[in-house]
């Protein structure tokens, strides 16, 4: 136990000082995460076993409500012990003994794991234009409980209250249409399997059930096109359409494909880039593979980073060359505390050169939801920010202004933690993670219905 406690003091220490983000989360979600020290002290001090102390980690790291911060994969160390090994300050983070540790935690992790995620009720429950909708995936299911019904309660707890205490064990979003937060679903690690649903019909009528519940595996419960990458014309109606679904550097395999695609659309008036569901990768994939070559003029992209001011995130930032300071008078949208001495700006611009002479000139439009994050909102930012593409869709997922995740490794478990590096800023001030990007045309789909947003566009176009 009193390594457990050693190794959770340590992170909660490291947190503090390095996370540009507890602030801004105790605004949006109502809690300050380091008030919540003492429940997680009182828990490691009746724990028993390594699964009781990783768990509790899981959770106080799941508090942080950030998508980009979790407890690592232990079955990932070893590619980043390789990748790292000669570039300081990461390899003291990858270290060997870090390796060898992670062997030791993968068993015991998977397991964690299964148990906290891997679970999901017979009946979906979505959130949907401000309900939470019961969807019916066996006709078991559907005889048993009926049509449509919507969730009013749980456990007695009205629903949009009960949702508010689910920050260990769930993502929870902000509708920023309706002005409340949400899960973007209810699953049995949300209220527990046993949980008992107060639900409501179409006729007002309420009735009181619990769920059964299986084994899932999924992350998230919508769906996307299977395909990384998938192109479509539609010649009657002068446009053109290509899906992205993910800006890894594995769609930098697919170069000569949209290179293909562009000579075919140079004479099009529209074209439609769908990145709905796109969690993300990296910038340079959206910008060589969809800036670069659709730009008829130059564009300057400004970001902007906030780091706190600590010894341990300053060693990262100066590897990466971040130097240029910015003062913080020059920003009319700053978070409040980010005006507090310990937190820093820095200049994270961009420019970019049309690479070909003749290339497409028509309208593009973007296509995007709560799903896209990190990379890909970063490319949704540049189309805010730049006219690139007139953006339809719902509010994106945050997170996109961001170079690099940083890790810390526990002294004693070796268990290695990621979190944001970073506090991103748009080109007024504004912290991306908290406002998003805002759709020029807010359109909301029906849930399953992937199309009914492309449709809606070409009807209009």
């Amino acid at each position: 136990m009193k390594e457990w406690l050693e190794d959770f003091n340590h992170l909660y220490d490291f947190i503090e000082a390095n996370n540009a983000y507890l602030p801004l989360k105790e605004r949006t979600h109502g809690y300050d995460w380091l008030e919540l020290k003492q429940n997680y002290i009182e828990r490691i001090e009746n724990a028993t076993y390594n699964e009781d102390f990783l768990v509790i980690l899981m959770d106080a790291i799941q508090a942080l409500q950030n998508r980009h911060s979790c407890v690592m994969f232990p079955e990932s160390i070893s590619y980043y012990h390789s990748y790292y090994k000669n570039m300081y300050p990461f390899c003291k983070v990858f270290s060997d003994d870090v390796l060898k540790a992670s062997e030791y935690w993968k068993s015991i992790f998977e397991c964690c794991y299964d148990v906290k995620y891997c679970c999901k009720f017979e009946s979906l429950i979505i959130y949907e234009k401000g309900d939470y909708v019961v969807h019916h995936q066996t006709d078991s299911s559907e005889k048993l409980i009926g049509g449509r019904l919507i969730v009013k309660a749980v456990n007695g707890i009205q629903i949009d209250d009960a949702i508010k205490g689910c920050f260990e064990v769930d993502y929870i979003d902000w509708d920023f249409q309706r002005n409340k937060s949400y899960v973007w679903m209810i699953s049995p690690r949300t209220f527990g399997k046993n949980a008992l649903f107060t639900l409501e019909d179409s006729e007002g009528s309420e009735i009181d059930m619990s769920f059964c519940c299986e084994k899932d595996y999924s992350i998230q419960p919508y769906k996307y096109p299977e395909l990384p990458l998938d192109f479509k014309i539609w010649p009657e109606k002068n446009t053109c359409y290509m899906n992205v679904q993910t800006f890894d550097l594995s769609i930098d395999g697919y170069s000569k494909a949209f290179r293909n695609f562009y000579k075919q659309i140079v004479d099009y008036e529209h074209l439609i880039i769908d990145i709905r569901g796109n969690t993300g990768g990296f910038y340079s994939t959206w910008i060589n593979n969809i800036v670069l070559p659709l730009l008829s003029k130059e564009e300057k992209l400004q970001f902007y980073l906030v780091f706190k001011t600590d010894e341990y995130i300053n060693c990262f930032r100066e590897y990466y060359d971040f130097t240029t300071n910015v003062p913080k008078n020059t920003l009319d949208f700053l978070p409040p505390e980010v005006h507090e001495e310990d937190y820093n700006i820095y200049d994270y611009s961009f420019s970019f050169y049309p690479i070909y002479k003749t290339t497409f000139n028509g309208e593009i439009i973007l296509l995007t939801d709560n799903v896209v994050y990190s990379a890909a909102e970063a490319f949704t930012s540049f189309c805010k920010q730049t006219g690139f593409a007139t953006i339809y869709g719902t509010t994106s997922g945050g997170d996109g202004i961001t170079p690099w995740p940083l890790y810390y490794v526990l002294p004693n478990s070796k268990i290695v933690i990621q979190l944001p590096s970073a506090m991103g800023l748009d080109h007024l001030g504004n912290a991306n993670e908290e406002v998003r990007t805002q759709p020029d045309v807010f359109f909301e789909s029906d849930f399953g219905d992937y199309n009914e947003l492309i449709e809606y566009v070409l009807s209009i176009i």
